[in-house]
């Protein structure tokens, strides 16, 4: 496989598609608490440096509402996963 497939620059003649169908949903429903983790891991980075430079700006607005929709998506994500399994 390695022998056919140029380093850097794909080479379009030749191309086969693939046998398998590419389907999001599942993906999300696998991956659903990695993505949940990456956004809540970087808002809690990030409300740490707003509590080191400043106190008064702690939890502002637009940081509570995208908590509040990674909350839902995770949770609507693990309904569906267990709805599946």
């Amino acid at each position: 496989w390695s022998n056919n497939v140029p380093t850097f620059i794909p080479k379009l003649r030749g191309y086969k598609k693939a046998l398998l169908k590419f389907n999001l949903r599942k993906i999300l429903v696998r991956e659903y608490s990695n993505i949940s983790g990456i956004f809540i891991g970087y808002i809690l980075i990030y409300q740490f440096s707003i509590f080191i430079k400043d106190w008064d700006n702690y939890l502002n607005i637009n940081v509570k509402l995208i908590f509040l929709i990674v909350l839902l998506f995770f949770f609507i994500l693990r309904a569906i996963k267990k709805k599946y399994i």
